[in-house]
């Protein structure tokens, strides 16, 4: 599988989706091992905004609010309620919505 032509080769805001689904379908799916090795190679907030996943080249600036919280669901890092302000745009809102749905539906 190749990535899209048409779009950056970025593992970002796009295809976060990815291990979020995967994670709220099976938190101990195989699927999921390249995220969590990917997620796991750096400190919580420094885990990059996305890599290029032809050259493995990084954002110079890390994930925040939505993204950061697809990371802890990924890696079943402790979830709270979300807390949602004027920070997020309604993207990272929503995904953080998304992770606290997943977590609901995994108790």
């Amino acid at each position: 599988m190749l990535p899209a032509k048409e779009w950056p080769p970025r593992m970002s805001f796009d295809a976060i989706r990815i291990p979020l689904y995967l994670s709220w379908a099976d938190p101990h799916s195989a699927l999921l091992a390249p995220w969590k090795a990917w997620m796991q190679s750096y400190p919580r907030l420094q885990t990059p905004a996305w890599i290029n996943v032809s050259t493995n080249e990084v954002a110079p600036w890390y994930m925040a609010g939505g993204l950061l919280a697809v990371r802890d669901l990924t890696l079943g890092e402790p979830q709270e309620a979300p807390q949602i302000d004027d920070k997020d745009d309604y993207y990272s809102a929503s995904l953080k919505l998304l992770v606290w749905l997943a977590k609901q539906d995994q108790r």
